[in-house]
């Protein structure tokens, strides 16, 4: 065979080669296309084995508040647009209210809806006044932290005041907004209380103790709330002005369940649970010690208590 042709049928040789890796190269992406399209099909026709498989990789990342020294002379957090925040080390201040030095505003402040601040584990603490969480908006989430000597407050945005909350006329549900969903999580707070007002609010899994100062341990304003698994323990002064463990008013379908709720004061003029204009409130499974009633119904009040 001549050089020439010897040439030839070496490009012939490549040639075909490249063909064949073109053919090849099609068929695999068509392959990978119709495998592609398959799990796709998959996903659709087995919606909950994909959810699973999202639940299995949740999101965990958040924002981290941090106090703008340069911006507030106090000690300042605050939030103003929905999203996961979180904080990521204690807070512990001393200051003077005689010297104005302990600021006049809460120590976080929130005015957005769909908001959730994760504690993660720390303390808030400002020694010389008390601290607090203050939240206007739906959907505010407040969980896993310490608090001494404070209070967290929220409130939705056409609710009454979660500081009014004993004074005034009663409200109807139309008053409340009822795409809210609020709730107070895995919060100890020494010497201070939780004060809602807002619908289908949830406090769970708390540990709550009061001296004296706040109404109760636990506060809640707008129907449909849920509170259970909470330790909740007040030491109450003799006093012409009844104390409570946990307060309810202008609420609907509440559920109060699995509380342990004790007094170290005083018994006298005290009830574990106070029901003020309320209707269809559901009781049980829980724990009252040294109160002087379980259950103080006020105005039109309809309840069914369960303790033991």
């Amino acid at each position: 065979m001549s050089k020439r042709n010897v040439i030839n049928a070496s490009l012939a040789s490549a040639r075909s080669l490249a063909t064949i890796r073109r053919r090849n190269t099609f068929f695999n992406k068509c392959i990978v296309l119709i495998a592609g399209n398959v799990a796709l099909l998959g996903c659709t026709f087995s919606e909950s084995a994909c959810a699973a498989d999202a639940i299995s990789n949740p999101v965990t990342s958040c924002e981290v508040l941090h106090w703008d020294r340069k911006g507030s002379a106090f000690p300042y957090l605050s939030v103003v647009k929905p999203g996961k925040y979180c904080i990521d080390q204690d807070y512990r201040f001393s200051c003077s209210e005689w010297l104005g030095s302990c600021g006049s505003s809460a120590f976080l402040e929130i005015f957005a809806n769909d908001v959730e601040v994760d504690l993660q584990g720390h303390t808030l603490s400002l020694s010389g006044s008390s601290i607090e969480i203050f939240g206007r908006g739906r959907n505010i989430v407040i969980k896993n932290g310490v608090i001494k000597k404070g209070k967290i407050a929220i409130q939705s945005l056409h609710a009454p005041s979660s500081d009014n909350i004993n004074r005034g006329g009663g409200y109807t549900a139309d008053r409340f907004d009822a795409d809210n969903f609020t709730r107070v999580e895995n919060m100890r707070i020494e010497t201070g209380s939780i004060a809602i007002s807002a619908a289908n609010a949830v406090v769970r899994n708390n540990d709550v103790a009061l001296n004296a100062g706040f109404l109760a341990p636990v506060v809640i304003r707008g129907p449909h709330p849920v509170v259970e698994n909470n330790r909740l323990t007040r030491s109450t002064q003799p006093s012409k002005f009844s104390s409570y463990g946990i307060y309810l008013r202008d609420v609907e379908h509440a559920v109060v369940r699995g509380n342990t709720i004790r007094n170290y004061g005083t018994s006298g003029n005290t009830a574990a649970v106070a029901l003020r204009d309320s209707q269809s409130v559901h009781m049980e499974n829980n724990r009252i010690d040294n109160f002087e009633r379980p259950l103080e119904q006020i105005d039109a009040t309809d309840g069914q208590a369960g303790v033991n």
